[in-house]
């Protein structure tokens, strides 16, 4: 059984806050050179633990 997910353009890219920096790229190659100058300037939050 396949399962399907589906949400609006606007609501997702909203949230992500690398958007600017890959929303003019055209290829895959661009978007990834994007997130990583993102991941590269950011701070990351510190890891938490998940309640199992």
């Amino acid at each position: 059984m396949s399962l399907f997910w589906f949400f609006k353009l606007q609501g997702i890219a909203s949230r992500i806050q690398f958007t600017s920096r890959v929303e003019h790229s055209q290829t895959m190659d661009e978007v990834a050179k994007g997130f990583q100058l993102y991941r590269a300037t950011s701070t990351r939050r510190p890891a938490k633990s998940i309640p199992l």
